[in-house]
């Protein structure tokens, strides 16, 4: 098997709860993508921008509000595309209640998840 061309490689540890943020790229096409986007969107931002990097997509593994707080943040600066599992939709729901309780930097409107790739049952929030 051939190694893969992703060599653009960052993690970042964002947010209170110091979540792992990572950042893959493509360093032929200078595209990337950012996982979990735990908070601290202008230090991705950041990130990004230091390798030269474009973002064209942000990947929640799970829904959890540490993992996705900088998601719409990141979303509305670049325009891109925020993805979650179609089975995280409830849990983004729940976690939208108790964050907005707890943590001062959830944002007031709701993400809106990406249905492209065909995301078995997605929904726009």
């Amino acid at each position: 098997m051939a190694p893969s061309s992703l060599k653009v490689f960052e993690q970042l540890v964002v947010g209170a709860l110091q979540c792992n943020c990572y950042l893959v790229g493509d360093p032929a096409t200078r595209q990337a993508i950012v996982i979990d986007p735990g908070d601290e969107a202008d230090d991705i931002l950041a990130a990004a921008d230091r390798h030269g990097l474009t973002l064209v997509a942000a990947v929640a593994t799970h829904a959890h509000f540490d993992h996705i707080l900088a998601a719409d943040a990141i979303r509305r600066a670049t325009g891109i595309p925020f993805y979650l599992h179609a089975e995280d939709i409830a849990t983004l729901a729940r976690a939208r209640v108790t964050s907005s309780r707890t943590v001062r930097s959830w944002v007031a409107k709701p993400l809106t998840v990406s249905t492209r790739f065909g995301i078995r049952s997605a929904r726009r929030w």
